[in-house]
């Protein structure tokens, strides 16, 4: 865990830069998050997000809440029930079961 909180500014930071980083459009998030796209311009500028926001936007950025919060260093990825399977693999090659 990280010595201090990042700062709001930090927060939409990591977005702009994980949004970038993943070749989403500005509108593409907007369309995802089903908001107007000037808004969503303000989530990378300087919003003050909601709890219910965060999580939206960490959903379709597919990294964890505690990454955008400063907590961790590294953004790891969401567990889906699609991706399931797959990250599981990873974890125990040839295992159907964590036992």
């Amino acid at each position: 865990m990280t010595g201090a909180y990042n700062t709001m500014g930090d927060i939409n930071e990591r977005i702009k830069l994980l949004r970038q980083y993943r070749c989403y459009s500005e509108q593409f998030m907007a369309s995802i998050l089903k908001i107007n796209v000037m808004t969503y311009k303000r989530y990378e500028d300087t919003y003050k997000f909601k709890a219910f926001e965060l999580r939206d936007v960490a959903d379709v950025l597919e990294i964890s809440m505690d990454y955008l919060l400063g907590r961790v260093d590294i953004p790891t990825p969401v567990i889906t029930n699609e991706n399931f399977k797959e990250i599981l693999e990873i974890i125990r090659p040839g295992r159907s079961t964590f036992f």
